[in-house]
């Protein structure tokens, strides 16, 4: 797959002593950590599950954390993806938002490559704070 080039610049934010910045290679025991933690009641899969799916999709420049002081609170993973998989795939998991899209239409967008969100991660203690929208209305606005 072609990277995609949808930084025009990346520069991290610092706001309500919540820093976002990329995730840094240093990070990755404490994001897997993480990302296990938050799932780890909701989805059946073991740490090296997780890892192995964080690992799978890894791309640094895709790949965001947003952390109270030194600590990681939060992560928002994304990958490249083929836009009309992602149709194919919503309308066989039977979502209502693409239920109704015909073939005719989904083969239109074929070999468009797009971004998509894989997993976002927030600490129970930090959510209802803003982080998770912290991190999400700061990736809608790179590219």
């Amino acid at each position: 797959m072609r990277k995609i080039k949808m930084w025009k610049q990346f520069e991290s934010i610092n706001n309500n002593n919540y820093i976002i910045d990329k995730i840094t290679a240093n990070d990755l025991p404490e994001v897997i950590e993480l990302v296990y933690n938050v799932f780890k009641d909701i989805v059946p899969e073991t740490r090296e599950d997780i890892e192995e799916e964080i690992m799978d999709k890894l791309d640094y420049d895709l790949f965001f954390k947003i952390s109270d002081g030194d600590k990681i609170i939060g992560t928002y993973q994304l990958y490249e993806a083929d836009f009309c998989a992602f149709i194919e795939r919503m309308k066989s998991r039977s979502s209502k938002l693409f239920l109704d899209i015909e073939n005719s239409e989904i083969e239109k967008w074929r070999d468009i490559q797009g971004i998509e969100g894989v997993q976002l991660s927030v600490l129970p203690e930090y959510r209802d704070k803003g982080a998770g929208k912290m991190l999400i209305d700061f990736v809608s606005k790179l590219g």
